[in-house]
């Protein structure tokens, strides 16, 4: 015998199966979301940087800096005041990063007291196109240029000529008040290059032992046999 069973029940029965899983369904699609956006977020960045790989960097590390600029034109035009300048027989100019290099190449037989006052004439030459105010003195906001002059009397030494090269070096940083100089081909410390190259000289003059003049241990005694 079967029982029939109230259709009102039954309704409400499949009305509560119905929003349990109408609410599951919601909270899957919910987390399922939830999950997703930082894997596409992750994957759009990781092709991105896949994408550059291999591409170089552009950018420059003086911007807003170095104002107002030191083109060419003003290098030629300091280069061929320089030229005047007495014992100086050819000079270059070039600007690398921040610093403005002069190389400048003097006659060979240029007394070695010469070459400070030189350097400085130099110096004034640049500096009256260029002042130091407002090319080499850096401030609280800007970067400046540094200035440096190399001034020599022979490009390449040989052996024979390395007594008498010179090497001098005056150059003024954007962050210092005056400019300094010193002969860089010239040691700072000659005692210790002196103890150096003896001790060079030394290790050559130490005759080498090869493999026929060494005596096996026990031959010098004499080795008996029974």
């Amino acid at each position: 015998m079967t029982t029939k069973q109230d259709p009102k029940k039954v309704n409400t029965k499949t009305k509560n199966k119905n929003k349990k899983r109408d609410w599951s369904f919601y909270a899957i699609i919910v987390c399922s979301i939830l999950l997703l956006i930082p894997a596409v977020f992750l994957g759009y960045n990781i092709l991105q940087a896949t994408k550059g790989t291999g591409k170089p960097l552009f950018g420059h590390r003086f911007d807003g800096d170095l104002e107002p600029k030191i083109d060419d034109a003003k290098l030629a035009a300091i280069n061929e005041k320089i030229k005047g300048v007495a014992h100086v027989e050819t000079v270059s100019s070039d600007v690398k990063s921040a610093t403005v290099r002069f190389t400048v190449k003097v006659a060979e037989t240029t007394e070695k007291d010469a070459y400070p006052e030189i350097a400085n004439a130099i110096y004034e030459v640049i500096t009256a196109d260029l002042p130091v105010d407002q090319y080499f003195k850096r401030t609280d906001t800007q970067k400046m240029y540094d200035v440096e002059i190399n001034v020599y009397n022979i490009l390449t030494p040989t052996e024979a000529q390395r007594p008498n090269f010179l090497y001098y070096l005056f150059n003024k940083n954007s962050n210092v008040e005056e400019a300094i100089g010193n002969f860089v081909s010239e040691p700072l410390s000659p005692e210790l290059v002196e103890k150096l190259i003896a001790a060079e000289q030394k290790a050559d003059e130490k005759p080498e032992t090869t493999p026929s003049e060494e005596t096996p241990e026990g031959e010098a005694e004499g080795e008996t046999t029974e």
